[in-house]
């Protein structure tokens, strides 16, 4: 829901360009005027907190500037109560706090992290959700409330969730979701429809990162062809390297 409401990940995900691992756990942000990510963990020892040194990085997270506690809401919620900048932090705070599973442990809450935490799983276990609905009053005391909308999603597929970053970097990986635990190949092949290379995996049903980037770095210029195939999923994608 996030990404179709225009809302983009709390944390720099995989857009950031980073190679794929726990780095992309850090708070979403700019890479600053100097082009790169500065993302030094601090004393506690996790990727996205409080005590993140980051350098000239600009952050883009709205944080509460009561506490920096990406699990609690505030009553209300306007430019009284969040902020961007980083100077309304609180007293000791180097960064914005983002909802990473990790993050939620240590500031106690167990197996907990946000919707748009990029890293969050097809096959988590989704809790009952908390909402609001608006209350609207007239000026002859009179009130009504905002409907209540439903939304039915189906069951999770297989499916090709990304491929990048593009052009081929050794950190170029495939981000694939898998419904059944089962065999999984990809087959990289020339425009012409010659098999270049063979990988064969066997994947547990959920999300998974295929680090693919030092094979293909090795590649001809040219464009190519993946086939991805995991039981009767298949799907071609087209990249040049």
């Amino acid at each position: 829901m996030g990404h179709s409401l225009g809302l983009a990940h709390v944390n720099l995900a995989t857009e950031s360009g980073l190679p794929a691992g726990p780095d992309r756990n850090y708070t979403k942000s700019t890479d600053g005027i100097n082009n790169t990510f500065d993302i030094t963990i601090g004393g506690d020892a996790l990727r996205g907190s409080a005590d993140d040194i980051r350098g000239d990085d600009v952050n883009l997270h709205y944080f509460r500037m009561a506490d920096n506690d990406p699990f609690g809401l505030a009553a209300t919620v306007d430019a009284t109560t969040y902020s961007r900048d980083l100077a309304n932090l609180p007293g000791g705070d180097l960064f914005a706090t983002n909802a990473d599973r990790d993050v939620a442990t240590a500031l106690g809450y167990p197996n907990t992290e946000a919707v748009m935490q990029q890293g969050a799983f097809y096959d988590e276990d989704q809790r009952t959700l908390v909402y609001y609905r608006l209350r609207q009053a007239a000026a002859d005391g009179t009130h009504s409330y905002s409907p209540v909308q439903s939304l039915r999603l189906e069951a999770p597929k297989t499916e090709v969730i990304t491929m990048g970053p593009i052009p081929i970097r050794p950190s170029t990986y495939l981000g694939l979701y898998v419904a059944e635990s089962g065999p999984v190949q990809l087959r990289l092949l020339s425009v012409d429809g010659r098999e270049v290379q063979r990988w064969a995996y066997q994947l547990e049903a959920g999300r998974h990162e295929l680090t693919l980037g030092s094979a293909l770095m090795n590649l001809p210029a040219g464009a190519y062809l993946l086939e991805v195939r995991a039981g009767t999923y298949r799907e071609v994608l087209r990249f040049t390297r």
